[in-house]
């Protein structure tokens, strides 16, 4: 939902979801809101290279493509240790989790490995030398901001 601002702090639907919210309350209600920043265009872009390099990540026994983030955040070892059940498991860290230095360093590292280990070789396919050429140049987030 989009509200906009108007005088005296008063907040107006800007959509058509925020306008049936707003119908269905009382006049006077109170509202609990949450806010979320905006998300900056470096992660954006991190957000979209990832969504580019689905193809090319490795397949699940069932041939289904693995999870692209959490592929790289183990493969990079942004992971926690747990136990469960008595056994030890990896969990990875969610990139939604990653303060914004952590995101960079995370970023970093997995620029690396996809570069290193999950693109295949120059020549092989025309989508992934694209999409090396620029990973290759994409590494500081202060070019997104």
């Amino acid at each position: 939902m989009r509200f906009t601002t108007a005088k005296h702090g008063a907040l107006l639907p800007a959509d058509p979801e925020a306008k049936a919210f707003v119908e269905k309350l009382d006049v006077g209600a109170a509202v609990e809101l949450s806010t979320a920043a905006p998300q900056s265009s470096f992660r954006r872009f991190v957000y979209a290279m990832l969504r580019r390099l689905e193809p090319f990540a490795p397949r699940d026994p069932l041939g289904r493509p693995a999870n692209v983030r959490a592929y790289l955040t183990i493969l990079t070892g942004w992971v926690t240790l747990i136990r469960r059940n008595g056994t030890p498991t990896i969990v990875p860290i969610s990139l939604s989790d990653m303060t914004a230095a952590q995101f960079e360093a995370f970023w970093h590292e997995a620029r690396l490995a996809i570069l290193d280990q999950v693109l295949p070789p120059r020549g092989e396919n025309r989508d992934a030398d694209s999409l090396r050429a620029e990973l290759e140049h994409s590494d500081a987030p202060a070019r997104y901001d």
